[in-house]
């Protein structure tokens, strides 16, 4: 490899904010100006200098602000969503200014916003500690429509399922499946703490996107949403199914 070849290569490698195109340049053209037996030593000597300059650029480069890695295809509900634009939305659509509290869970789900909101449970329900939740669905950047009025949690546990009873008076946490008119599914889970959540399909799919506090919105391909199960991990070793409740897969 020539010289310009080297140059031309490490211009490349250099990349947009890190050294200036040119700058191995004259580095290079400098070590011509010496006589050729020394070239070797000298042109390693540059190459190394422009290498390390390289790496501390990129290792400093400024992080793009709000961004975070994503974990596992999560669409979390952060504090702006509390505060910001998706809030004042969904209060216009509903009619009403709402508490954030009462706010379980709002995100992504492909091309649409799912938002779910706490409300009074019936009173045969909340005598045995069951909670309720009506769940907005907004396409785009358009008002939200309610797609559920009416979903209970907290109430119910599967059978034989001795850590879903021992955990229900503390909270179980909130389960529904949006399944849109094209066929993608997502999961959405809330109100489960700091307990890991796995989620497993009816193909034998498992897709552990460990606790999600503020709850979150995961896509699953499945064709079965009705058999999706939910396994909420208490501690090493204790785990309960978190039930989807009747009325809880919402299509369309």
């Amino acid at each position: 490899m020539t010289e310009r070849d080297m140059s031309h290569l490490l211009d490349r490698a250099a990349g947009s904010g890190e050294p200036p195109p040119g700058c191995v340049e004259r580095v290079v053209t400098r070590g011509e100006a010496r006589a050729r037996r020394r070239w070797a030593p000298s042109a390693a000597a540059a190459i190394a200098a422009v290498i390390v300059v390289v790496g501390v650029a990129y290792a400093l480069r400024p992080t793009e602000p709000g961004w975070s890695p994503p974990a596992h295809g999560v669409a979390r509900t952060t504090t702006s969503d509390l505060t910001g634009d998706l809030v004042r939305r969904l209060q216009q659509s509903s009619g009403a200014e709402f508490a954030t509290d009462r706010l379980l869970v709002i995100g992504a789900a492909g091309d649409e916003t799912v938002a779910v909101l706490r409300r009074d449970a019936r009173p045969d329900e909340a005598r045995a500690g069951g909670r309720a939740a009506e769940v907005w669905v907004a396409r785009g950047p358009g008002m939200f429509h309610r797609a559920v009025d009416y979903i209970s949690y907290d109430l119910a546990c599967t059978a034989d399922d001795s850590g879903c009873a021992s955990t229900r008076p503390d909270g179980l946490g909130f389960a529904a499946i949006r399944r849109q008119a094209g066929g993608r599914t997502f999961v959405v889970v809330a109100a489960t703490g700091n307990h890991g959540v796995t989620i497993r399909t009816a193909e034998g799919k498992a897709k552990n996107v460990g606790p999600i506090p503020t709850g979150g919105i995961v896509e699953v391909a499945t064709e079965h949403p009705w058999h999706i199960r939910l396994e909420i991990t208490t501690a090493p070793g204790r785990a309960y199914v978190l039930p989807v409740p009747p009325g809880g897969v919402i299509e369309g």
